[in-house]
């Protein structure tokens, strides 16, 4: 008898046969993006076809609920025709995205796949960020434009600056956060040489609190800081312990609260919250299993006391913050997460894999109550 996982029952997965460097979802939320290692940029509807909730079933006599099987595969995803290579993607406009290449080529894919040329920059783009109102930041290394949808040409923000990747933008988009000579801080209305650059941290992943309050970096030489930002200012820094893996994502609650962090040998919670005063040993949350595979990605629920987390083995779990239950959604098999991340309305779970494998898992309601 076949045993029927999780994964089986509540996911779509597609095998591309590329790893998956990037996810990205466009601004409604309708569609999702895999860049692929290949160059393809493979783009999957956000919505499920057959939904667990028209497959949940609640017995009458026993009261026990079940979710059917499905009838019918996966859809095929459509795959997007770029000029070049696609590296970096990001939402762009109402629907669709903007696709970067390696060569500067820039193109704008619509959810169906139409694909149209921007410009072509003759450089190699670092990263792109997207913006409000449905515009994107290009880092070039040296300069920042912006793509704003209608525009048939690009917007000169920033230029002869270092402004390399990564880049966040806090979520009222006033400050922005990138590497470049260390770790910079600039509003983008400032003066270049207004900028703040912090020499000390060589930051491989960023993340900005919702409220714009605290800046998490994860940094090349090991561990994180966090840097607490007040009027324009970084009013404190707090060393996080080393990590025994590098950090490879950072997550925050909604409530700016949580940040949960991959790299160690169990999921790691920090309620930052309580770093707001000096402490001798930052506490963290207990949450799932400590176990012999280090974390590799994380991603917390943007509605529940949730956090999905990715093992190096493959594994993927959910599990409750502060709690150490684990809902095993991707059983262990070899073949690890390269990008995870929840929808904003926390009803998908999207990740994409070294060998090539797009998943998006639908979860009923029902499930976490």
């Amino acid at each position: 008898m076949t045993t029927m996982h999780l994964m089986d029952l509540l996911g779509r997965r597609w095998s591309l046969g590329a790893s998956v460097s990037q996810i990205a979802f466009d601004a409604a939320e309708a569609a999702v993006a895999f860049v692929l290692a290949d160059g393809r940029l493979a783009i999957a509807p956000v919505a499920d076809p057959e939904t667990a909730v028209g497959r949940y079933h609640v017995a009458g006599d026993t009261g026990r609920a079940t979710i059917t099987p499905r009838r019918k595969g996966a859809p095929p995803l459509v795959i997007a025709a770029t000029r070049e290579e696609p590296t970096q993607v990001t939402a762009f406009g109402a629907s669709g995205f903007l696709a970067g290449s390696n060569d500067g080529a820039l193109a704008i894919v619509e959810p169906d796949g139409t694909t149209t040329d921007l410009a072509s920059l003759g450089r190699e783009i670092h990263a792109l960020a997207s913006l409000e109102h449905g515009g994107v930041l290009i880092a070039l290394g040296d300069a920042l434009l912006a793509a704003v949808p209608g525009e048939a040409s690009l917007r000169p923000l920033l230029r002869d600056d270092y402004v390399r990747a990564p880049i966040v933008l806090t979520s009222n988009g006033d400050w922005l956060a990138h590497s470049g000579a260390g770790l910079t801080l600039r509003r983008l209305t400032d003066e270049p040489g207004s900028a703040t650059v912090l020499n000390e941290f060589d930051p491989r992943h960023l993340a900005w609190s919702p409220d714009g309050r605290w800046l998490a970096a994860a940094l090349a030489s090991g561990g994180i800081a966090l840097l607490r930002f007040e009027g324009g200012r970084v009013r404190r820094t707090v060393r996080l312990p080393d990590y025994p893996a590098p950090v490879h994502a950072l997550s925050w609650d909604s409530t700016s609260r949580l940040l949960a962090t991959s790299g160690a040998f169990r999921i790691v919670v920090w309620p930052v919250d309580q770093l707001e005063v000096e402490v001798v040993q930052p506490p963290s949350i207990l949450t799932g299993r400590a176990g012999l595979a280090a974390v590799d990605a994380v991603s917390i629920h943007p509605r529940r006391l949730l956090v999905a987390a990715a093992y190096e083995n493959g594994m993927v779990v959910v599990a409750p913050i502060g709690a150490r239950d684990e809902l095993v959604v991707r059983s262990p098999c070899g073949d690890p997460i390269t990008g995870m991340t929840w929808s904003r309305d926390g009803e998908a779970l999207v990740f994409g894999t070294k060998a090539g494998e797009a998943s998006i898992v639908t979860f009923p309601p029902q499930l976490f109550k």
